[in-house]
C-alpha cells in the first residue's frame, strides 16, 4: 500500500512539473511576444517621429515635438543638428500668462522691455529673469517702449490705458496713468529715442504725442486715419521722422521737430501696398523702411517708395527687426519659424525652429543675438549666427576637406591646389600652387596631400612640404587621383587612361581605358578593390571595378549598365546616382534582395554623397545647390541644407559624426554643424 501510494503521489508531482513548466514556458512565449511587441511598437513611433521630422517645411511644430520625443540613444546627425537648434534659446519664462505679444529694447541692447498677457517686464540685455515687474496695469499690454537710456519706458493695454513707467529707479515705482490720453485700445507705442516724448497709436486710428517732459504729461493728436484692424509705429533712431503704418497697407511719414509735436502738414503717405502691414521699422541707417505682414516682406526708400519686396512660404508673418549693421533682417510670426533674410536683397539666408509658439515681436540688440517675444514665452534669447555658416571663399572651385589642426581644415582644390585655414573666420592660405586652368583633382587623407601632374605623382604632408614622387610610365594633363592610405595603393586618371599602382613602387597592378563626361570615384572597398561610377560617353556605363588581385576591371553585378553620376559604397550594398534623373538607387549584395528607387531627390542630378554616422545617415548633394540627408536604410529624407549661393555641390567632407562641410562650385565652403555650441 506504502508503494502504491508513493507511486502516486510521485506521478502526481511529475504531472504538477510538467504543468508548471508548461506554464512558465507559455508566460515566457507572451513575454517575447509582449517584447517583441513593445520593439516593433517602439520602432514604429521612430519612424513616425523621423517622418515628422522630415516633414519640417510644412509642419515645424510636429516636427519639433517629434524630436523632442526621439530616444538620444538613437540619435543622427539631422537629430542632433536639430536638436542643437532648439537648444539655442537660452533660456525662457513658459507657462499661460507670461506670453509676450510685444518687446522693445533700448538703443545700446542693455535693457529689453516685455509685454504680456497683463504685465509689463524689464529684462537685461540677454538674460531671461526680469529686473522689474508691473503687474497690475489692469488688462492685455498691446505697446511697450522704452528709452534709449533705460530710464524712461511706456505701456498701453487693450482696455485704452497707457502709463509711464520709471524702470532704472532705485526703489519699485508705481506704473503711473497718463489720463489725458482717450484714444482707446493702444495699438502701436514706440519711444523718442531722448525719452522726452512717446508715439502712440490708437483704435481712433490716429498719432497721439506724448510729451513725457510735462507733468502731468500732455497729449496732442495727429489725425492720420489709419486702417485699426492692426497698426505699427517706429521713430528713426536719431528721433526725427516716425512712421506709422495700418492694416490696409497704408503708410505715413512725418517729420519731428525739435521740442515739438510732429504736424500734419508733414505727412507724406508711401507707395501703396496690398500687404497687411504687421509690423514696420526704420533701418538703423533710418534710409530704408522694412514692414512685413501675411507672405510678404518689403523694403522702401525713406520718402516710401518700393525698393523690393519678396514673398516667403508661409502666409502667417507678424513680427520683424533690423540687424545693428542693418545688413540682415529676422522675421517671423505664426509658423513659429524665426527666419534670417539679406538686406536689401531679401534672400533669405537660413531659418530656425524652436519658438514655444507665435512670434508676436522681435528685437535684435546686439549683432549675435536676438530676442522674441512668443505665446508661451516672455522672452526668449537666440544666436544670431546659424548652425550651419559660411567660411571665407575660395579662389578655385573645392575638391575635397579635412580637419586641419583642431579648429581648421585642409582644401584641396580643382586645380590641383591645396590651402589651409586655421579657423572659419579666417582666410586661407595657399600651401601647394595649382596648375592654372588644368584639372587636377587630388586627396588628402591622414598621411598628406597626392596629386597626379604630367608623368608622376606627387605627395605632400598637411604642411605643404614635398615629401616625395612616383613615376608613372604615361601622362595626362586632365588628371583625378584617389588613394587606399590602408595599402598604400594609388588609383589615377590621366585622360582616358585609369591605372591602380603601388604607391612605395609604381607597379602597376590594373590597366585600363575608360572615357566619359562623368567618370567619379565610388571608393575602395575591404579587399582593396577600386570602384568607379561610369556616365556620359563612357567606354563602360554602371559600376566598374578595378580588382589587382585579378589584374583587371570589370563591370559590377546588380548595378544596372546606366549614366551614374556617382556611386557609394556602404553595408550590404551600393548606392548610386543616375545621371539621367534626380533618382538615386540602392543595389543590395544579395541578389535576392530589393533593389530600393528614391526618386525626386534633387533637382538636376545628384552630384556626389557621402555617409556618416557609421553608416545610418546618407548625406547627398546635387546640382541644384542643396544638400539633403537621409536615414539609412529607409532613406527618410531628414534635412534640406540651402546655401547662400544656389551653386552646383561639388564637394562633401564628413569632419566628424557632428560636423561637415560642403563644397560648391563657386568656391564657397559651408559647415553644416550638429554641435550645440
Amino acid at each position: 500500500a506504502l508503494v502504491c501510494l508513493g507511486i502516486v503521489l510521485l506521478g502526481l508531482l511529475i504531472r504538477s512539473n510538467r504543468k508548471l513548466e508548461n506554464a512558465q514556458t507559455a508566460v515566457k512565449r507572451e513575454n517575447l511576444r509582449l517584447e517583441a511587441t513593445l520593439r516593433e511598437e517602439a520602432e514604429a513611433r521612430y519612424r513616425f517621429e523621423l517622418a515628422a521630422i522630415g516633414n519640417m517645411d510644412r509642419d515645424p511644430l510636429a516636427a519639433r515635438r517629434a524630436i523632442l520625443n526621439i530616444d538620444p540613444s538613437r540619435e543622427d546627425f539631422a537629430i542632433r543638428h536639430f536638436r542643437a537648434r532648439l537648444n539655442q534659446g537660452l533660456g525662457a519664462m513658459a507657462g499661460k500668462g507670461i506670453n509676450a505679444y510685444r518687446l522693445r529694447a533700448s538703443e545700446d541692447g542693455t535693457f529689453v522691455i516685455s509685454g504680456s498677457a497683463a504685465a509689463v517686464r524689464i529684462f537685461p540685455h540677454r538674460a531671461t529673469e526680469p529686473t522689474r515687474t508691473w503687474d497690475d496695469l489692469g488688462s492685455q499690454i498691446f505697446g511697450v517702449a522704452i528709452s534709449a537710456d533705460g530710464t524712461r519706458g511706456i505701456a498701453g493695454t487693450e482696455a485704452g490705458a497707457l502709463f509711464t513707467l520709471e524702470p532704472s529707479a532705485p526703489a519699485p515705482s508705481p506704473a503711473r496713468p497718463v489720463t489725458n490720453y482717450e484714444g482707446g485700445c493702444v495699438l502701436g507705442v514706440a519711444m523718442h529715442p531722448a525719452g522726452r516724448a512717446a508715439a502712440i497709436l490708437g483704435a481712433d486710428g490716429h498719432l497721439h504725442w506724448v510729451d513725457l517732459t510735462a507733468d502731468p504729461p500732455s497729449v496732442e493728436i495727429v489725425p492720420l486715419g489709419l486702417d485699426t484692424r492692426w497698426c505699427s509705429i517706429d521713430v528713426t533712431a536719431a528721433g526725427d521722422r516716425v512712421v506709422a503704418g495700418g492694416h490696409d497697407g497704408r503708410f505715413a511719414i512725418l517729420d519731428i521737430p525739435p521740442d515739438a509735436a510732429p504736424s500734419a502738414a508733414s505727412i507724406v503717405w508711401g507707395e501703396s501696398s496690398t500687404q497687411r502691414i504687421r509690423t514696420i521699422r526704420w533701418s538703423p541707417d533710418s534710409t530704408r523702411i522694412a514692414m512685413i505682414g501675411g507672405d510678404r516682406l518689403t523694403l522702401t526708400g525713406p520718402d516710401g517708395r518700393i525698393v523690393t519686396t519678396r514673398r516667403l512660404p508661409t502666409n502667417s508673418l507678424w513680427s520683424l527687426a533690423w540687424s545693428p549693421d542693418g545688413e540682415r533682417l529676422a522675421v517671423s510670426g505664426w509658423d513659429q519659424v524665426l527666419r534670417i533674410l539679406a538686406a536689401p536683397t531679401l534672400e533669405p539666408q537660413f531659418h530656425r525652429f524652436g519658438a514655444d509658439g507665435p512670434v508676436w515681436t522681435l528685437v535684435w540688440p546686439d549683432p549675435m543675438h536676438i530676442a522674441t517675444g512668443e505665446e508661451n514665452a516672455a522672452i526668449r534669447w537666440w544666436h544670431s549666427e546659424t548652425l550651419t555658416d559660411e567660411t571665407h571663399t575660395l579662389p578655385v572651385k573645392p575638391v575635397q576637406t579635412r580637419r586641419h589642426q583642431v579648429t581648421g581644415f585642409l582644401v584641396a582644390g580643382m586645380d590641383g591646389s591645396l590651402h589651409a585655414t586655421n579657423s572659419r573666420q579666417s582666410a586661407f592660405t595657399e600651401l601647394v600652387p595649382g596648375l592654372g586652368d588644368r584639372r587636377c583633382r587630388g586627396t588628402i587623407d591622414s598621411d598628406g596631400f597626392h596629386r597626379a601632374v604630367d608623368d608622376r605623382i606627387e605627395r605632400f604632408d598637411s604642411d605643404g612640404r614635398h615629401i616625395q614622387t612616383i613615376p608613372l610610365d604615361r601622362a595626362g594633363t586632365d588628371t583625378t587621383l584617389w588613394r587606399d592610405p590602408r595599402r598604400n595603393r594609388y588609383v589615377v586618371r590621366l585622360d582616358e587612361d585609369v591605372l591602380m599602382v603601388e604607391g612605395d613602387t609604381g607597379k602597376v597592378l590594373v590597366d585600363d581605358t575608360i572615357d566619359g563626361f562623368f567618370v567619379e570615384g565610388a571608393g575602395f572597398d575591404e579587399r582593396g578593390r577600386f570602384h568607379l561610377a561610369c556616365g556620359f560617353g563612357s567606354t563602360h556605363l554602371g559600376l566598374q571595378r578595378l580588382d589587382p588581385d585579378r589584374g583587371v576591371s570589370g563591370p559590377v553585378e546588380n548595378i544596372s549598365a546606366s549614366n551614374l553620376r556617382a556611386a557609394h559604397r556602404i553595408q550590404g550594398g551600393w548606392i548610386t546616382a543616375a545621371a539621367t534623373n534626380d533618382a538615386f538607387i540602392f543595389s543590395p549584395d544579395d541578389s535576392d534582395a530589393e533593389t530600393i528607387e528614391v526618386d525626386l531627390a534633387h533637382a538636376g542630378g545628384i552630384n556626389i554623397f557621402r555617409t556618416i554616422d557609421n553608416g545610418k545617415t546618407l548625406v547627398t548633394g546635387g546640382s541644384d545647390g542643396l544638400v539633403r540627408l537621409w536615414s539609412l536604410p529607409t532613406f527618410t529624407p531628414m534635412l534640406r541644407v540651402e546655401g547662400r549661393t544656389k551653386a552646383s555641390v561639388v564637394a562633401i567632407s564628413v569632419m566628424s559624426d557632428r560636423r561637415i562641410v560642403i563644397g560648391r562650385a563657386d568656391g564657397s565652403l559651408q559647415i553644416v554643424d550638429a554641435a550645440p555650441r
